[in-house]
């Protein structure tokens, strides 16, 4: 077994403070304006429902955050602090390495954008649509699956992952 960090860039880590800053400002317009402008429950329940739902998504972006991959005796595991995602070795197909600037302007259609990485899922031609466990926007490992998923990983020794993971698949990729 052997494990790769997966660091996150300097964008996302810049995303967190301004994001929390977002909500502090949030939460004190959305009370200032409620409470002056109405009595009683409504104007509490309106002032403190636009913050908690800003910290419910700072939550679920860090709980599922990639923190690491690990390479075990039969599949790669995306480590996130809960729900790691396994993929079986004899579910890759193929490995790709992915210039980062072939992924720069990729499209993201249901995910985070930067809050403690880049996850969920993007769309980029000509790779098509994706899964995104990302921490950083470069060290770009692109796995297809027998089922014809794309999954995209950033470790940070990506090399040295790669090499280990095709040594695993049997030098087949």
């Amino acid at each position: 077994m052997t494990i790769y960090k997966t660091t996150t860039d300097t964008l996302a880590s810049l995303i967190i403070p301004g994001f929390i800053a977002v909500m502090i400002i949030v939460t004190a317009m959305t009370g200032y304006k409620s409470i002056g402008q109405m009595d009683g429950g409504p104007a509490i329940i309106l002032a403190f429902l636009a913050p908690a739902l800003l910290a419910v998504m700072l939550v679920a972006f860090w709980l599922y955050r990639p923190e690491a991959i690990e390479l075990t005796d039969d599949a790669l595991v995306i480590r996130r602090k809960i729900s790691a995602v396994s993929i079986p070795y004899s579910d890759i197909v193929q490995i790709t390495l992915p210039d980062n600037k072939d992924l720069r302007l990729a499209v993201r259609t249901f995910g985070n954008g930067g809050l403690f990485g880049y996850t969920g899922k993007y769309y980029k031609q000509p790779y098509g649509s994706m899964t995104w466990y990302c921490s950083q926007r470069k060290n770009y490992v692109l796995l297809e699956t027998t089922g014809g998923k794309k999954i995209v990983v950033t470790p940070d020794e990506r090399d040295a992952m790669v090499n280990e993971l095709r040594s695993r698949l049997g030098q087949r990729n």
